[in-house]
């Protein structure tokens, strides 16, 4: 009796996946492409609107100088160096920004600059004035330096305030579009 009961199971398990099988439809051919619809509305046209007010001021006015090489000259724990900076005006010390980069070799740092090696603290500090540069240093350094500043209009959107990291000079060269 219980041979017949699994006959009968196993009989009933192939009706049921021959029945799915036959209810299978098949994947006929395309068939035409209908008529075009309607051509639809033009959207909405009106006058010309005015003329908006005139944006801030981008980065195009943000101007750098080229690498300058430069000597300190002094004794002791001071040497200093002037550099010229024709764009160094008054309205960009009262409203702009001034970064400056200093370079030995291929390794450019964000000034100022400070390095503690034992007891001696290694410094290098500028200050600002119209159409100059000064940078003091604590100790002599080397000839084969240079120098490249950018100034920062207080007009440029975002200058001060600018999403960049302004130590990371690679982020402000590619941020300011600047040539090397």
């Amino acid at each position: 009796m219980k041979s017949i009961k699994r006959l009968f199971g196993m009989l009933a398990v192939l009706a049921a996946v021959i029945f799915m099988d036959a209810c299978k439809a098949e994947k006929g051919d395309v068939g035409p492409a209908g008529p075009a619809g309607p051509t639809g509305t033009p959207g909405a046209t009106g006058a010309t609107g005015a003329t908006g007010a005139t944006g801030t001021t981008g980065t195009a006015n943000v101007s750098y100088s080229d690498w300058v090489n430069v000597t300190f000259v002094g004794s002791g724990n001071s040497y200093i160096v002037n550099v010229a900076a024709p764009k160094l005006t008054q309205d960009i010390l009262d409203k702009g920004d001034v970064h400056v980069y200093w370079k030995i070799g291929t390794s450019i740092y964000y000034l100022p600059y400070s390095q503690t090696l034992g007891s001696i603290a290694y410094t290098i500090f500028q200050i600002f004035t119209v159409g100059n540069i000064r940078l003091t240093a604590s100790y002599a350094i080397s000839s084969s330096t240079a120098i490249r500043y950018v100034i920062i209009p207080g007009g440029v959107a975002g200058g001060r305030k600018a999403a960049i990291d302004y130590k990371n000079y690679d982020e402000v060269k590619t941020y300011y579009g600047l040539k090397d």
